[in-house]
């Protein structure tokens, strides 16, 4: 929930805005046909191996910066444990938020609008502790691999 001095505003008002054009996989539809995780709990290769490039392309047509998007992912890792009450899906859902309102705190801006969006598509999907931890993963995997595709182009 925004407060008096953070005026962002919630995913459910980004998710009903204008839709952008998407590229061919996203995790909702993606995830419509796999589980985040294995039988034994460990995060789906498969998962990881589809969309961590596919958000790659996302951000950087969307305009994430990397050091957005490491922001984030630092928040979300620090902030997931702090998460107590509620299912597994709606404890992700909040420390989602609460690390966007973090990244805005730090960097004095918004955050691109595609990290709320992409995140928040896991949402429906996650469904036990591992599914979060599996959630977690994709979002640092996804920072490695774009922040060596980044760097490669643009340079330092």
């Amino acid at each position: 929930m925004p407060s008096a001095t953070n005026q962002r505003p919630t995913h459910k008002i980004l998710m009903s805005a204008t839709p952008r054009p998407t590229p061919a996989v996203r995790p909702v539809s993606f995830l419509s046909g796999r589980s985040l995780t294995l039988d034994d709990g460990k995060p789906n290769p498969a998962v990881n191996g589809t969309l961590c490039p596919a958000a790659m392309q996302t951000f950087e047509k969307e305009g994430v910066p990397p050091q957005e998007l490491e922001a984030f992912v630092e928040a979300l890792r620090r902030l997931l444990p702090m998460q107590m009450s509620g299912t597994p899906a709606e404890r992700f859902a909040a420390a989602t938020d609460a690390a966007l309102d973090l990244v805005a705190k730090v960097l004095d801006k918004e955050p691109n609008p595609a990290l709320e969006r992409w995140a928040l598509e896991f949402v429906p999907f996650i469904d036990s502790p591992a599914g979060v931890k599996a959630a977690l993963a994709h979002f640092q995997n996804t920072l490695s691999l774009y922040s060596i595709v980044m760097n490669l182009k643009h340079g330092d």
